[in-house]
């Protein structure tokens, strides 16, 4: 999986992290900068390396929740859509960066036809 997300070697990866995080803060030290310092210093402290066996599966409907609907964009897909059902979505979650507030998310969507 986190081959898929572009991260052939956690280890590696994190150092590399934790590496620039610790210039970053040498950095904001030597500019006197106390927000940068604090914020920099949390993100060390809460570096932690991506969890690759935590894969959450999600699942729902675009449009089962109600809002604005489904709008056409102009695409031609080939064949007339059914905007008047949910389109199901499955995907998993998964690889998260607490540091970087993300994660990789492999899924599907379909669109029925009429």
């Amino acid at each position: 999986m986190l081959g898929a997300a572009g991260i052939p070697s956690a280890n590696q990866h994190f150092r590399a992290r934790r590496t620039a995080l610790r210039s970053a803060l040498t950095a904001a030290q030597q500019a006197g900068d106390e927000v940068a310092q604090v914020a920099l210093d949390k993100r060390l402290r809460s570096l932690r390396p991506i969890e690759p066996r935590m894969l959450i599966s999600y699942g729902f409907k675009v449009g089962e929740l109600g809002g604005e609907g489904i709008i056409d964009g102009g695409a031609d897909p080939g064949a007339p859509l059914d905007s008047t059902q949910p389109w199901p979505f499955r995907a998993w979650l998964g690889a998260w960066d607490v540091d970087a507030l993300c994660g990789f998310a492999r899924g599907r969507l379909e669109i029925p036809t009429l």
